[in-house]
């Protein structure tokens, strides 16, 4: 096995079967992932850890920051830690860290991974992350989702043959995972693998209808009162093909909603015709001071926002990355600005 140190870059240094080979050698297993899980996180996370019950492994999980409120309806009888909430890791021999490597996604556990490389695993569809958090490392850049990933994984777990077999235990948060990083199957990122697995997880027994539903289709009034508000000071740049959606401290304490509910403010601005970038900022307080949090996606023939992102020492994909500014909101739009009209200028 390549180890960390002897890498370079942000990649596999084992196959899937051998990943499942180091799963199941864990004996207590614990399953993280970054911090404000989404569907992608908690599908991931879920579908593994059941999987591993289902070889013999003692699997826990753990979560970090504000959880998605359908969260409980996946999780079920499943039992969970919540940190912030003052919980502490359930004692585990190794890790496995879903939908991310990087050590900024993950700040509440670092105390119980750190200098453990040896004892950690990453499974993530992410181009960029930290290969010091992992020696064990299975990471697919071109897949859409780290629940495509985790398929696989998972049939090796449970000894059937494919997705279409597993038990509908697993097979429903991976198809949740799948479907909320495609947008419902309506990204760039959607190839024939993804449709042809999501097929066989509705063979399975996922509950397609029920799952959109759940999360698309199941919005509290705060997220409708604070997607007005922003939507009231869109930014429309026609001129670059840039829409920005901003969200201040403000809006969020006068509406009552959270950070977690501007999930999906870019989709109606990347709707508009002759938009090929849209930027979700929110203003954010946490105890290091102000933060700017920033989502960017991009139309399939946009911008790599990845590569927009890395200017504040964010990441992600080339259609959807993220980052998280220091300066103020005002001035993390303006610098925006200016790396989009420059990478278009390219």
């Amino acid at each position: 096995m390549t180890h960390a140190a002897e890498s370079a870059v942000y990649e596999s240094t084992v196959s899937p079967g051998d990943m499942a080979t180091w799963l199941r050698d864990a004996g207590r297993l614990l399953v993280i992932t970054h911090t404000r899980p989404d569907g992608d996180a908690v599908g991931s996370t879920l579908a593994v850890a059941r999987a591993a019950a289902l070889a013999g492994v003692e699997a826990s999980l753990a979560y970090a920051g504000e959880l998605p409120p359908w969260m409980p309806e996946v999780l079920g009888a499943t039992p969970w830690a919540h940190l912030d909430a003052g919980d502490v890791p359930p004692v585990f021999d190794r890790c496995l860290v879903c939908d991310t490597g990087a050590w900024g996604q993950l700040e509440p556990y670092k105390p119980w991974i750190a200098g453990k490389a040896d004892r950690v695993a990453i499974l993530d569809h992410h181009a960029s992350g930290t290969p010091d958090l992992a020696d064990t490392r299975l990471v697919e850049s071109a897949a859409a989702a780290a629940c495509e990933v985790a398929a696989e994984l998972c049939a090796l777990l449970a000894g059937v043959a494919g997705p279409a077999d597993l038990p509908l235990a697993v097979a429903e948060p991976l198809l949740l995972g799948l479907g909320t990083d495609t947008g419902w199957f309506r990204h760039p990122s959607v190839t024939p693998h993804v449709l042809r697995l999501a097929a066989d997880l509705v063979q399975a027994g996922a509950d397609h209808a029920r799952l959109v539903k759940m999360t698309m289709l199941s919005d509290p009034p705060q997220r409708l009162r604070l997607l007005a508000r922003a939507m009231s000071r869109l930014n429309l740049r026609e001129d670059i093909g840039v829409a920005i959606v901003a969200v201040t401290a403000g809006d969020l304490k006068e509406t009552g909603a959270s950070v977690g509910m501007t999930s999906g403010f870019a989709d109606p601005a990347l709707s508009v015709r002759g938009v090929s970038v849209a930027i979700v900022l929110v203003e954010t307080t946490t105890p290091a001071g102000p933060v700017v949090k920033i989502s960017l996606r991009s139309k399939i023939d946009g911008p790599d926002v990845a590569k927009v992102a890395g200017a504040f020492g964010g990441g992600g994909h080339v259609r959807a990355a993220g980052a998280r500014s220091t300066l103020s909101l005002e001035e993390t739009e303006h610098k925006l600005l200016e790396l989009i009209a420059e990478a278009g200028a390219s």
